[in-house]
């Protein structure tokens, strides 16, 4: 629940952002609905526009185009009350009211245009000869629906001005795309020992790069003009907020990871917004100065600081707090394909150790150390080869228990040293043989599968007519030719005979 909180406080002041911007993008559209011609004549008369015509004596009428008529007349409905024109006719939108970081606007040529009972319910039909009359004797106010052209890079810093949530998600992508590329980059690239030295350069240098491309690309981010002085603020401002970003990240590294977030989050965005307000303000005094201007509008310097300064440290904030989240999540995979791993190993040990405890014959084992201790006082020489004998048949059960499949030579090895054992203990009772060559010996065959078939002949091969049990293992290879389909099938046969 923590958690979740702590995400859900990052993801308001995101989505506050996000709908900021959608607020002023769609407020700055509507504004720019209708323009005010800027040069006019007839040829620049459209469907829709809007005209008010003021004669010598500032009495003002207005009229608004229908269409052109199939002679080439133009066809247009009066004005009704010019009381409902605002006294500034050089803007389409009137301010209604200041907002610290939005001022609402009304677009009142669209309100004129869009309530018909502004108009005339009688049509006037004007000439090409009439209406360029009136154009060249009055003063004329004209208003289109036609979008301004703008520069394509310009119309983007406006966009982003406003917040665009389409750019601002771009914005957003970018960035986190390059502090991934960068962590990743610096290392792989830059030792450890080194890392510490040269992040800051590159750091700085990027930093650079980004404040000559902002001084003069970005629309109010460089108001000092493609000057050293707006370069010099942008840099400062932003590697003080890196050097301290990284003290603060020192210091709550111990914290889990949400409240750790959290505190970087905020950290970057009021760093960044303190730090480039106290190098706006200095840089301001300094130009005003130089200038010998005492007064400048610091409400409109305060105004656009908050929209684009806000704006870019809450990306910046954004974008880090994404990286580190794919971050944690990478190394929570792959903690996690650790754990797995060592799981796996682990259980792999501890079927092997059961699958080794369970080839220990206990018995075998008991009465194989009561053979020892009964024989070390009166024959030393069979104490130690029982010993011997016993240590290496129970070094091949339990050290080799990884081994799946063995070859025929280890399995009698060990099978031999299991009957030398059995042998001391019953004496001549117990007899035993083996019978293979070098050609089969070199054969795989499952490990212990003869183990059990040995210790049954021991326990029921015994022939009491003879008081002995006679145990015989015979290895060969044989070959069987297959007459119709003539292919060669190769058997290891292994014969255990006891008597």
């Amino acid at each position: 629940m923590k958690r979740f909180l702590m995400y859900l406080i990052i993801l308001a002041v995101m989505g506050f952002l996000f709908w900021l911007g959608n607020l002023a993008t769609s407020q700055w559209e509507e504004n720019m609905k209708y323009q005010n011609k800027l040069e006019l004549g007839i040829a620049f008369v459209n469907q829709g526009d809007l005209y008010v015509v003021q004669d010598s004596t500032l009495k003002k009428t207005f009229f608004k185009v229908i269409g052109q008529t199939s002679d080439s007349s133009y066809c247009i409905t009066y004005g009704k009350d010019t009381s409902i024109l605002p006294s500034d006719l050089g803007q389409s939108t009137i301010l209604l009211k200041e907002g610290l970081l939005l001022d609402k606007h009304k677009n009142w040529v669209a309100e004129v245009l869009e309530n018909q009972d502004n108009f005339n319910d009688k049509l006037d039909f004007l000439s090409k000869t009439e209406l360029d009359s009136i154009f060249s004797n009055h003063t004329i106010h004209g208003y289109d629906n036609d979008s301004p052209e703008m520069d394509f890079i310009f119309q983007l810093s406006v966009e982003y001005y406003f917040g665009s949530p389409l750019l601002l998600i771009i914005f957003l992508l970018g960035l986190f795309i390059l502090f991934y590329l960068f962590d990743m980059m610096t290392q792989i690239l830059l030792p450890s020992e080194k890392l510490t030295i040269l992040r800051p350069i590159i750091v700085i240098c990027v930093i650079l790069i980004y404040a000559l491309i902002n001084g003069n690309y970005m629309m109010f981010s460089s108001f000092y003009g493609n000057t050293w002085i707006g370069y010099g603020y942008i840099l400062l401002s932003h590697v003080l907020v890196f050097f301290s970003f990284q003290n603060i990240s020192k210091r709550v590294e111990r914290m889990s990871f949400e409240v750790k977030e959290i505190a970087k989050f905020f950290s970057i965005i009021v760093l960044g917004l303190v730090s480039e307000f106290i190098f706006r303000i200095g840089f301001d005094f300094l130009i005003n100065k130089a200038h010998n201007q005492e007064n400048y509008d610091l409400k409109t310097m305060f105004t656009v600081f908050l929209v684009v300064s806000f704006k870019f440290w809450v990306l910046v904030a954004s974008a880090n707090f994404f990286n580190n989240l794919v971050k944690y999540i990478s190394s929570l995979r792959r903690k996690s394909k650790q754990l797995q791993a060592v799981t796996s190993d682990a259980q792999i040990s501890a079927d092997a150790l059961q699958q080794s405890e369970a080839h220990v014959n206990t018995h075998f084992l008991y009465n194989s150390l009561h053979a020892i201790a009964a024989l070390a006082p009166v024959a030393p020489d069979k104490t130690e080869t029982l010993a011997l004998s016993l240590a290496k048949y129970y070094r091949y059960t339990t050290n080799r228990y990884d081994e799946t499949w063995i070859t025929i030579k280890d399995e009698v090895e060990a099978l031999t040293a299991y009957l030398e054992v059995e042998k001391i203990r019953m004496g001549e009772k117990l007899t035993y043989a083996f019978e293979l060559s070098n050609v089969v010996s070199i054969f795989n065959i499952p490990k212990f599968i003869l183990q059990p078939l040995i210790e049954n002949a021991v326990k029921y091969g015994y022939n009491a007519k003879n008081d002995t049990t006679e145990i015989k293992i015979v290895v060969i290879k044989m070959m069987m030719i297959h007459s119709k389909y003539l292919s060669v099938i190769v058997a290891n046969l292994l014969v255990i005979k006891w008597k």
